[in-house]
């Protein structure tokens, strides 16, 4: 966070984990960070797959995930996919 709070005007995406330690969830930290800065981009990675993802569709969309192992090709398709697009993530808060 103290990266995001001194830098955040020049980021442009961002990748986290789903599940971190210390009780935050990726898209908690997403949600915060995107209230920050509404055009923010996000890819979201995982070893676990549907028990974590459920029924969220921002987690679920192909664009915004990457499932682990991944190769740094992988990471690195996946980001330039997520910058060229043009759609905004919408968080559909339940």
């Amino acid at each position: 966070m103290e990266i995001w709070r001194q830098y955040h005007q020049s980021i442009q995406l961002i990748v986290t984990d789903v599940v971190m330690p210390g009780g935050v969830s990726g898209r908690a930290l997403f949600d915060q960070m995107q209230s920050e800065k509404p055009d923010l981009k996000v890819i979201f990675c995982s070893g676990y797959t549907d028990e974590i993802l459920g029924n969220d569709a921002l987690l679920r969309q192909n664009s915004n995930f990457i499932e682990k192992p991944f190769t740094p090709e992988e990471l690195v398709r996946k980001i330039r996919a997520c910058l060229d697009s043009t759609q905004r993530t919408v968080l559909s808060h339940k």
